[in-house]
């Protein structure tokens, strides 16, 4: 493995790791880890795996705190495998603009990104049966009781999206090792005059 995708990892992971710190509820990376990784590894399997495992790894350690006491929310549930699956939908519909340098294009996707995630989310809670009645007006109270942590996680995003992009822009300007090498395009062919 190479030096910039050890690095993107790094990155990631420690990224993922912030959620061990005490923090307003859900002002937290979740996928912004995956546009991150999306956006920036050369190929799609890391942009994939790398932020589900560094989240995993976070979900582990935040298990273990709960196990000791230390926190109030365990790091493992029966629904976390729906956070798994919107990670993986959100670097896939980020991988679209692999390589992008806009600012523009990448807050739209993070937005994009945020918002499936509480769309997802909540529907599976909301599904799930034990908190709203299975019916339009149960979904819809879901929705509406879950906008206050879609504000805590929508600035999460952008936030630590906005300060993953912001770092690996730094790590590139100074390190240009670190910059990922566009792929050679082939040489268009020789057109043959005919006389």
């Amino acid at each position: 493995m190479n030096k910039r995708a050890l690095l993107l990892g790094g990155l990631i992971v420690l990224a993922a790791l912030v959620r061990l710190l005490p923090h307003m509820q859900n002002l937290a990376p979740v996928t912004a880890l995956a546009v991150f990784a999306a956006i920036r590894y050369r190929s799609l399997w890391p942009a994939l795996v790398v932020p589900l495992l560094a989240y995993l790894l976070g979900d582990l350690l935040i298990e273990l705190q709960y196990r000791t006491g230390n926190n109030l929310q365990p790091g493992i549930h029966k629904g976390m495998w729906v956070t798994y699956v919107i990670l993986a939908l959100a670097a896939l519909m980020s991988r679209l603009v692999h390589g992008t340098r806009s600012p523009l294009t990448i807050g739209a996707v993070t937005l994009s990104s945020a918002c499936m995630y509480f769309l997802m989310s909540n529907f599976a809670v909301w599904a799930g049966g034990r908190l709203y009645p299975l019916t339009a007006q149960g979904l819809a109270s879901c929705y509406v009781a879950a906008i206050p942590f879609f504000r805590n996680s929508l600035l999460g995003d952008i936030g630590y999206g906005g300060a993953l992009f912001a770092i690996w822009a730094l790590a590139e300007a100074f390190f240009p090792v670190l910059r990922e090498t566009p792929a050679p395009v082939p040489a268009a062919p020789e057109l043959v005059r005919q006389s």
